[in-house]
């Protein structure tokens, strides 16, 4: 493994800093951190913490943490002008909450003339920004989706008075509008097809229900407008994309112990597939398995005779959902290691398929 360039520290704008300070947070400046970086961090008591500094090959990189956890990476940029306007992004969403002003809905789509590109960054796959001269200007902590790189192009094209009058302003003008929730449709199954013995209609009703309610898929709940780490939402969330197509999570059943994990499908840039892990929030999760054990319990079925997995998939398009059941072997293949996460995508992408008729 290759070292990583050396970091090295960041001088920021007065005004920067004083709009960081109306988001809640405090600067310790590169010249005395003990790894060269500046540091943003909620004060008080620092449970965010936003690391910024400049590596020797040019690139401006930001990682983050809470709790004094793991580093995660946010996004790197080869200008401080694309550095400045990214904080600007991170803090107004705290100022705004400051002033307890309605949310924002952001922009999904990317300012007119960027793009973005598959590229591989510190050994991991990424999606980059690409300027209209064809310039990569950032690299965002996704490899798929592009909310936050959507937002730097709207920035990078726009004043730092604009963004801050918009984060500011009641109606979010002149760069946002307000967030309205959505109104949520009652989902319907598709036809049921070979449902195991105890299992009724209404429980993939209830099942399908569950996950096309979970705020995660459809966003009905505060969480769609994507908080970035924050004091008020101190995990961030991904935005509802319209790109995310479908969904699957699933369940096993093994000697002693239980498992769930799920994916999301849509399609990437130049049309390609694309699916990434996808976990719905912890009270869906809590109905789901409780719904599970309730549905498996009543069957009252032997061991041998019960099934050991389940998958439920929604497609977001027809709102219509189906729940899977399966035994033994079969059953097997949704056991998920770091050896099987690919064929458990592709497993759930052809029942996704069914489902869509295709």
């Amino acid at each position: 493994m290759t070292d990583e360039p050396r970091t090295t520290g960041i001088e920021f704008t007065r005004e920067l800093i004083e709009w960081s300070e109306l988001a809640g947070y405090a600067l310790t400046a590169a010249s005395v951190t003990a790894d060269g970086r500046a540091i943003f961090w909620t004060d008080p008591g620092g449970e965010i913490r936003y690391f910024v500094g400049s590596r020797e090959d040019g690139w401006l990189v930001i990682n983050s943490s809470e709790r004094m956890g793991l580093e995660q990476f946010e996004v790197a940029v080869r200008s401080y002008a694309a550095l400045e306007r990214y904080l600007y992004g991170t803090f107004g969403v705290d100022v705004r909450s400051r002033l307890r002003l309605p949310r924002l809905t952001f922009p999904r789509n990317l300012n007119p003339g960027y793009d973005v590109r598959n590229v591989e960054f510190e050994n991991v796959s990424r999606q980059a920004l690409i300027d209209p001269s064809g310039e990569t200007v950032a690299i965002g902590w996704l490899n798929s989706g592009i909310t936050d790189l959507a937002e730097l192009s709207l920035y990078l094209a726009v004043s730092v008075a604009d963004i801050q009058t918009s984060f500011q302003s009641p109606d979010g003008q002149p760069l946002f509008g307000l967030w309205q929730p959505r109104p949520v449709t009652k989902p319907e199954p598709a036809p049921a097809r070979h449902l195991p013995e105890g299992v009724t209609e209404s429980d993939v009703r209830e099942l399908v229900d569950l996950i096309a309610r979970d705020e995660y898929v459809n966003g009905v709940s505060e969480d769609v407008i994507a908080h970035r780490r924050s004091r008020q939402h101190p995990k961030p969330t991904i935005r509802r994309d319209e790109s995310w197509t479908g969904f699957l999570y699933f369940f096993y059943v093994g000697q002693g112990y239980r498992e769930s994990s799920g994916f999301r499908y849509g399609v990437g840039p130049a049309a390609q597939p694309v699916r990434v892990p996808f976990g719905v929030t912890d009270e869906t999760e809590k109905q789901i398995r409780s719904t599970l054990a309730r549905i498996r319990d009543a069957a009252d079925l032997p061991r041998e005779g019960s099934w050991n997995a389940a998958a439920i998939v929604y497609d977001r398009a027809s709102g219509r959902g189906m729940a899977h059941f399966f035994y033994g072997p079969d059953a097997e293949k949704w056991q998920l290691s770091p050896d099987n996460a690919d064929q458990i995508a592709d497993q759930g992408l052809a029942l996704l398929r069914q489902l869509q008729g295709r």
